[in-house]
């Protein structure tokens, strides 16, 4: 019988790796504490493992939402830093791995401590970018594990990691909804997408770049991921709260967040952490910004009172210029303008004190001091929104000063802007409107602006009214638009027709004006007799004269004794009456009229020609040669009088 051992060598059986059993434990242990949270949970283990081990999909109140966030899991048994940290070498490769997928981190279970912690991949990566070693070119690196993960950090990596994908997701949506034309300005008026990192240090530091960088709408446009990394009361939440106010004073206001920045900054008052000068006028413009310019007052007082003329000199100009604004608001111009120039008596150079001058000016009519103020103007802040806003109105001054093409030069200059603020075309369009055909020298850059106007918006009606009524304005001044009257009917009258009752009548006139031009009287008339119609004796005259042309006189008679005795009681309103009078054959009427025209104007040269003409058919041939005398001797160069010379008879007795 065999001894026993002679077996003893089958015995050698292979031993449980001590590491596997370190990675079955982290794993337990992970799954577990992942199954208890509320914000991840396990969507699939990683089998090919070249990187990650698991994908992580976030929930929102109980929901897949699709967003993962992948994990590589570590286990060790070594012993802990001096800190409490554990360092663990990992590949560099499987660092490049993990960094495709946003918010991905390291976990580390640490056995003899039972702790599980983290390192966030941007973490790892800005610690090696900072230290200064060449770790790009390294096979593995290590990683630190100092940060414990637990259902408050896991919740806060979800909620940043959904609210990124949010926000990239919403403007791909907007790209892929909207209409083909539309993708340019999405596009360019777009913000840039930044990455907001899950280290509360690495995240404060970028809130304040961007913040000292005036890049309010970035901060606000991110805010949720910003409060998701540092909780609502974190000092450095201050810049988003500011954010908000700033963009409300401009314009831009969210009601909500505004009110909630101003009770951020009203807690901090107590703390002594911030200057309560600089509290209370913060508190101050998100007062303004929400329209309460008696509180706002009150607030800027207080810092006011908190501010020294000498250590605090641009802030308290600041605070008197804001001031200035707010009462500016209430209707207390004159105290305003006072604060205003205090404000500048501080900071001489201050911009926003220069435009409230300026368009406090503005509203005054002097619009020369207002352009004095503008041109001190110089915002350095790179805010694109105050520079156009004064440049807005240097162009309301300039034309109000006839200084069209200054107007116009300002006009092309705003214009660069207005695919990102859309005020500019309709501020732009008002004062074109407004001045842009009161001269030759500004009626043809007006019909430039509205063909400019019609390519971006090439269905508004009230442009096209006014490209037509600047064609009007230039051919009734004697330019040639190369454009004749039955193609200008064409596209003017359905203009007529759907225009505001009150304006069709000078429509109508402005087409008989074209169709006088081109010599097409009867059209003319007809024109003129739908203004008539529509507007009254204003526009008596034009049909009157018309008529005369038409040699319908007898029409005319009525309608232009009343523009002579009543509506226009001028030389050439009495000229046509007699015009009209003399082709009805009453002499009588006639003659009177045209001593009216004479009496009011003595240099009206045919309306002398034409009463001596009327005396001499009136068979009164005395008073003619007379008449026609007067006019030769004050006329001598005159066609008629040269043909009164030419024919002794109708002179000499």
């Amino acid at each position: 019988m065999a001894d026993k051992s002679d077996f003893e060598h089958l015995n050698d059986l292979p031993k449980r790796d001590t590491n596997n059993e370190i990675e079955r434990r982290a794993q337990r242990v992970f799954r577990s504490f992942v199954d208890d949270s509320e914000s991840f949970f396990i969507q699939t283990p990683d089998t090919k493992d070249f990187g990650t081990d698991y994908q992580l999909e976030a929930l929102e109140n109980g929901s897949a939402t699709n967003v993962r966030v992948h994990v590589q899991l570590k286990g060790t048994t070594k012993n802990a830093n001096s800190d409490g940290s554990i360092t663990i070498g990992v590949e560099r490769s499987n660092l490049n791995y993990l960094m495709v997928q946003r918010y991905s981190f390291y976990v580390c279970y640490h056995l003899p401590s039972d702790r599980l912690l983290f390192a966030p991949v941007d973490s790892v990566i800005t610690g090696y970018s900072h230290s200064g070693k060449s770790w790009t070119e390294q096979d593995t690196i290590s990683v630190r594990f100092s940060k414990v993960l637990d259902h408050e950090a896991l919740n806060s990596i979800a909620s940043l990691a959904r609210l990124q994908s949010n926000a990239s997701r919403d403007y791909r949506f907007s790209l892929t909804a909207s209409r083909a034309e539309d993708l340019g300005k999405i596009v360019g008026s777009g913000l840039p997408e930044i990455h907001v990192p899950e280290d509360q240090s690495r995240a404060a530091a970028l809130l304040e770049g961007l913040y000292y960088n005036n890049k309010e709408e970035i901060i606000s446009a991110a805010i949720h991921r910003f409060e998701a990394v540092l909780g609502s009361n974190h000092d450095a939440m201050r810049f988003c709260c500011m954010a908000e106010i700033n963009l409300g004073m401009s314009g831009h206001e969210d009601a909500k967040r505004i009110s909630c920045a101003i009770d951020f900054f009203n807690r901090l008052i107590d703390t002594g952490r911030f200057e309560k000068g600089g509290l209370h006028f913060t508190i101050g413009n998100g007062q303004t910004a929400l329209r309460d310019e008696e509180a706002a007052i009150s607030s800027y007082v207080k810092a006011l009172g908190h501010l020294d003329t000498v250590d605090d000199r641009e802030l308290v100009a600041q605070c008197l210029k804001n001031m200035g604004s707010s009462y500016f608001k209430l209707g207390e111009r004159d105290k305003a303008a006072r604060h205003f120039e205090d404000a500048l008596k501080l900071a001489p150079t201050l911009a926003e004190a220069h435009h409230a001058l300026g368009v406090h000016y503005v509203q005054q009519g002097i619009y020369e001091k207002a352009l004095d103020h503008f041109d001190n103007v110089v915002f350095d802040d790179g805010r694109i929104s105050k520079s156009s806003s004064t440049l807005g109105w240097r162009i309301n001054c300039y034309f109000n000063l006839r200084q069209n093409k200054a107007a116009f030069r300002e006009i092309n200059s705003l214009l660069a802007h207005a695919g990102t603020q859309d005020w500019i075309w309709p501020w732009t369009a008002r004062q074109v409107a407004s001045f842009g055909l009161t001269s030759i020298e500004s009626a043809q850059p007006s019909l430039d602006f509205w063909h400019r106007f019609r390519k971006v918006h090439p269905d508004n009606d009230f442009a096209y009214s006014q490209l037509l009524l600047a064609q009007v304005y230039l051919k009734m001044n004697g330019v040639d638009i190369g454009v004749e009257y039955n193609r200008f009917r064409r596209d003017f009258e359905p203009l007529i027709a759907t225009a505001d009752a009150s304006q069709a009548p000078f429509l109508w006139d402005r087409l008989g004006h074209f169709a006088q031009i081109d010599g097409q009287w009867d059209e003319a008339a007809r024109c003129f007799h739908h203004a008539y119609d529509l507007g009254g004796v204003e526009y008596g005259y034009c049909l009157g004269t018309a008529l005369n042309f038409l040699n319908r006189g007898v029409e005319a008679i009525s309608i232009l004794k009343e523009q002579a005795e009543r509506v226009q009681p001028d030389a050439m309103s009495w000229f046509q009456l007699a015009v009209a009078y003399e082709q009805a054959g009453q002499d009588d009427g006639a003659i009177s009229s045209y001593q009216k025209a004479i009496a009011l104007d003595p240099e009206y040269d045919l309306a002398w020609f034409n009463l001596g003409g009327v005396f001499w058919n009136a068979g009164a041939a005395k008073a003619a040669r007379k008449t026609w005398r007067t006019a030769v001797e004050k006329f001598p160069d005159h066609e008629l009088a040269i043909k009164l010379q030419s024919e002794p008879g109708f002179l000499r007795d």
